[in-house]
């Protein structure tokens, strides 16, 4: 049976218009069955198919709006996070034992970001004249625990 025509007879068995009839076929992948009983359960709560798609519809919408709410708001607590670790965190430069200046890792990241080609070919450069960069901070454990737990074979 065609689609027309089944249209039309889902139309006449259940006394809704043609399109309506056929915006349920559609709605349940073309099975008579399936949009009959939707029909008649739309018409027993009292309503049209198209409210009820429309309910379906603002639904839907409020779902997807909720899903992008939760996953901005992870992006935004991991970002948050990001720039908390980096802030606590940082590099320290020293030149014969003493020590020049420390930064941030963010202020760091931030400026390789913008001038990447000037930063790092001149840590190299400096680094050869002995300048010595070491990260330090509460989540990087300093070179005397690494040594420590690497000479008790504790560090795989």
């Amino acid at each position: 049976m065609e689609h027309f025509e089944m249209a039309v007879k889902l139309s006449e068995q259940t006394g809704v218009d043609f399109e309506e009839a056929k915006d349920a076929l559609e709605r349940n992948n073309w099975d008579m069955a399936d949009a009959m009983r939707e029909l008649d359960s739309v018409r027993r709560a009292g309503g049209s198919a198209e409210r009820m798609e429309d309910n379906m519809n603002t639904q839907q919408e409020q779902t997807k709006t909720q899903n992008g709410n939760v996953t901005m708001e992870k992006i935004g607590n991991f970002l948050s996070n990001l720039v908390a670790k980096g802030n606590r965190n940082r590099l320290e430069v020293h030149r014969h034992g003493r020590l020049l200046f420390k930064i941030p890792l963010t202020v760091l990241a931030l400026i390789a970001l913008f001038w990447f080609w000037l930063i790092f070919p001149g840590m190299l450069v400096t680094w050869l004249f002995g300048w010595r960069y070491t990260f330090e901070g509460v989540d990087i454990p300093s070179s005397k625990e690494y040594q420590h737990h690497t000479q008790s074979g504790t560090v795989s």
